[in-house]
């Protein structure tokens, strides 16, 4: 590759404390965004750090503060419907970060409820901040954002060539030769006076608040625009109150720092080769099969990896009895993903994956990743399955949002024709106006009958593949049904020509 022979420019003389104006700290900028998005930005300059590839202070503060499980400021703010997600890091765009300074940003996208509570949401992000910052426990959070890094890297999967070329260019510009392919992924170690540094500058009440909103903070007018984009502006001095609120946050009891993982996998052992790589047929094999369910199984001979899939189809008649049974089906699933997405968010840290959803027939539950903790995941889902507590609120919410996501689909003509051309074809199917107007027919006690009925007479189907023995998989089935004493449905068949 030609080298130009110019010398790289010496940006030393620039200092990241002096990169933006003293205004841009003491003002609150309040924006007119071009999407229809409410959303609180927190933005500190910090030096570049880049520097601190080794360490990544900035990266294991920002999985501290985006923190979504029990206990998190994500989880204080949803549980009051304030908030739908938060994002915090440093961006990976030149403006970002560079040799001169980087931006460490925290985003929360707001409700019109929490635009609302506007007080109170920055009340509560600044007891957590503290609450991080004073914490005797970020070297055991930093030791297993660096065992799960590890593990991510030593099965990482390979990207397509053109990204791996672009990853090492971008890589070779900032880090030794020899930490070209490690150095953005790997937390190499624990070095408490990288972290002071970056603590020390995010305790100081020197950053940019910025309000992006249709709806003016405290009808204020939009009467700037800023001369590149065009994007319509204002500011305020920064109120008195927020100055308090940081200098003294309140304790919050119900804000708390993260337990230890349960999910990190730690077990990478190939049952395949321990049981000295017998021969694998390339199709499933049949472990059980009887009235009340029967499951497949292939163990993995191929890729060799510790990795699974559980694949678990609860077959229930009640789906099929009427549209409104469908729907209530659709919704019980929203919300048991929504009541475990708490709990649960250690395991998608950790590197599993799960869904639950709706079928023709029954409910589906799909979970893959490493396969150690891929059991214990399948019985918090069932547990919770069987013991949620449905709140009217939650059904409202998620009732208004299955209609929209109903109505943007009917207004899109391909899947619309794709529907009802599915109408016709199959023997029974509940098309998508027929679903939009049953939701209205829902209550609160639909949904708790659902739940209650639905495993009444239920056939599971399973399907386990991957990184098990024969004894693993018959384990996870018997304890699904032991989670739900079904009895048999008497007419299966009778579901395959509905």
């Amino acid at each position: 590759i030609p080298n130009s022979q110019e010398h790289q420019l010496d940006l030393s003389k620039y200092s990241y404390q002096n990169a933006f104006r003293k205004k841009f700290f003491q003002d609150v900028f309040l924006v007119q965004p071009v999407e229809d998005v409410c959303k609180l930005e927190l933005t500190w300059v910090l030096p570049p750090m880049k520097d601190y590839y080794r360490t990544k202070p900035d990266t294991f503060l920002s999985q501290l503060i985006g923190y979504e499980g029990i206990g998190s400021l994500c989880s204080y703010l949803r549980r009051r419907l304030w908030c739908l997600s938060i994002m915090a890091g440093v961006g990976g765009s030149s403006f970002e970060t560079n040799s001169i300074y980087s931006l460490f940003n925290i985003c929360i996208y707001l409700t019109d409820e929490g635009f609302e509570h506007l007080d109170e949401v920055l009340e509560a992000t600044f007891s957590w901040i503290k609450l991080i910052n004073n914490s005797d426990r970020l070297q055991t959070f930093y030791n297993e954002l660096k065992q799960i890094a590890d593990v991510n890297f030593r099965f990482h999967i390979e990207l397509p060539p053109i990204e791996n070329v672009q990853n090492v260019v971008e890589s070779i510009n900032y880090l030794p030769s020899k930490h070209v392919l490690t150095g953005p992924h790997l937390y190499f170690q624990y070095d408490e006076l990288d972290i002071k540094i970056l603590k020390e500058h995010i305790n100081e009440f020197k950053f940019n608040i910025m309000i992006s909103s249709h709806i003016p903070l405290e009808k204020c007018e939009y009467d700037q625009r800023e001369q590149w984009f065009g994007t319509q502006y204002t500011t305020i001095p920064m109120p008195s109150k927020w100055v308090a609120m940081w200098q003294n946050p309140p304790i919050l009891e119900e804000l708390c720092f993260p337990p230890a993982n349960p999910f990190i996998t730690t077990d990478f052992k190939i049952y395949w080769k321990e049981a000295g790589m017998p021969y694998i047929s390339q199709r499933p094999k049949a472990l059980i099969s009887n009235d009340q369910c029967e499951l497949w199984f292939r163990q993995d001979d191929i890729f060799q990896l510790p990795d699974g899939y559980i694949n678990l189809y609860f077959i229930t008649p009640l789906v099929r009895q009427s549209v409104k049974q469908y729907m209530l089906g659709v919704l019980y699933t929203y919300l048991v993903e929504f009541t475990i997405a708490e709990e649960l968010y250690p395991a998608l840290e950790a590197g599993l994956t799960y869904g639950l959803y709706i079928g023709d027939k029954g409910l589906v539950l799909r979970v893959s990743g490493f396969n150690e903790k891929l059991p214990l995941l399948v019985k918090i889902i069932m547990n919770v399955m069987r013991t949620i507590e449905i709140k009217r609120d939650q059904v409202i919410s998620f009732k208004e949002l299955k209609k929209r996501q109903i109505f943007n689909a009917l207004i899109n003509g391909k899947t619309l024709n794709l529907d009802l051309r599915l109408s016709v074809l199959e023997n029974q199917r509940f098309n998508m106006i027929q679903k939009y107007e049953s939701i209205d027919e829902i209550t609160l006690d639909d949904l708790k009958e659902f739940k209650e009925n639905f495993h009444k007479k239920m056939y599971v189907q399973g399907l386990i593949q991957g990184n098990f023995t024969d004894e693993q998989a018959k384990e996870v089935m018997i304890n699904a049904l032991s989670i739900y004493h079904s009895e048999k449905i008497e007419d299966l068949s009778a579901l395959d020509n509905c």
